[in-house]
């Protein structure tokens, strides 16, 4: 694949940002000089805040840092104009939960359109993935057969705490764990964290769910939400139950939920 363009896909969490620092640095064997950046317009405050402070500091190191949008616009925005599309994977009252669209639709086609526009639509792309070394079982082939994927971090068994410390050594804010602020797969323990660390990113995740929910409601359908146990959120972590944040020990996503290696696993 000698004629492959390669780049990096970043999702603004410590091994996505570990990953475009080793590359910068020629620390990765065939480094790539493009990262890429799909920004679903539902990002914590935080990842917004700490992104282009990332970009600034890979750009002055010879990186091109790309931010990519879907065509449909932020979201949580697209969601509330809806009136029968849902993309994403919600949850029903009677258990069960819909398919997930909104990886394909905010980050997968986003980066696909913007690598076909500037490259071509036959040259392939080799996509590197900021999987650190406990995500090995999230390691996915492309769906197009002519690109192909790379996990360097797993390659030199980097843990998350190594990615840290190479944010450290470059004197790096260390980011939060990524994944858009009402993402389904927040466990109890997120959505409290959100609650009580990011109050105003918790409420723009509330009013989709107040939205979603009532929608449903309106048309007569079984009730859906973005809480696993399809609950109002605003219930679950209302006031009363802020005090309940769980310590950094506990699983902030269950699994398959975040965003933070550059890409969300189906």
């Amino acid at each position: 694949m000698s004629d492959a363009i390669e780049y990096v896909s970043f999702g603004g969490g410590s091994p996505s940002v570990a990953l475009a620092i080793l590359n910068a640095l020629g620390e990765i064997p065939s480094p790539a000089r493009l990262v890429v950046f799909a920004d679903t317009g539902w990002e914590a405050a935080e990842t917004e805040r700490l992104v282009p402070v990332y970009a600034e500091w890979l750009r002055g190191h010879g990186m091109e840092f790309v931010t990519v949008q879907a065509k449909e616009g932020p979201l949580d925005t697209w969601v509330m104009g809806q009136e029968t599309n849902l993309p994403l994977p919600v949850f029903a009252e009677g258990g069960g939960m819909s398919n997930r669209q909104c990886t394909d639709r905010w980050k997968i086609r986003p980066i696909r359109r913007y690598m076909s526009g500037r490259y071509g639509r036959t040259r392939p792309a080799v996509a590197q993935f900021g999987l650190h070394w406990g995500e090995v079982h999230r390691m996915r082939d492309p769906k197009t057969k002519r690109d192909r994927n790379r996990w360097p971090l797993i390659e030199r068994r980097m843990t998350r705490q190594d990615c840290i410390d190479v944010l450290e050594r470059e004197g790096l804010p260390l980011p939060p764990r990524t994944a858009c602020v009402g993402c389904p797969f927040h466990s109890d323990a997120a959505w409290r964290q959100l609650a009580a660390e990011a109050p105003d990113d918790f409420e723009r995740a509330a009013v989709v769910d107040d939205f979603i929910r009532e929608r449903a409601r309106r048309q007569g359908r079984t009730l859906v939400g973005l809480y696993r146990k399809a609950r109002p959120l605003r219930r679950v972590c209302g006031p009363g139950q802020v005090a309940l944040l769980a310590g950094p020990d506990l699983v902030p996503y269950i699994d398959g939920g975040p965003c933070d290696s550059g890409y969300c696993f189906t």
